[in-house]
């Protein structure tokens, strides 16, 4: 139920989220479970993400991130197929609110007339 609801919350519009928001009809077994045929492997680190997000864990994501490159290809695979990458790796925006700028000491010289 925790990691459901961390589905929910971290992207609502992603697969999981959609499964389980009960705007999609799903047929769980006798046991009340549902079975998604996709990778294990790499679901396993799609839950630990879900988990560790939705309690703010900063660094959620970097056991994805660290990934090697073979397996990294088909994390996208499964990221994509669940709506989920651009919450993995979200798109940071060039702003130059956010940007510093330094003069190094050429400049300043040059600038101050000392150069």
């Amino acid at each position: 139920r925790r990691t459901l609801t961390a589905a929910l919350d971290v992207a609502p519009d992603s697969l999981l989220g959609v499964m389980f928001s009960g705007r999609w009809r799903l047929q769980p077994d006798e046991e009340r479970r549902i079975y998604i045929e996709r990778n294990g492997a790499m679901f396993e680190y799609i839950l630990d993400f879900l988990r560790a997000y939705s309690t703010g864990d900063e660094n959620a994501a970097f056991p994805i991130h660290a990934l090697p490159e073979t397996q990294m290809a088909v994390m996208w695979h499964e990221l994509e197929y669940y709506g989920l990458e651009s919450v993995v790796f979200p798109l940071v925006p060039f702003s130059l609110d956010i940007a510093t700028f330094s003069p190094g000491p050429k400049m300043l010289s040059k600038r101050m007339g000392l150069g």
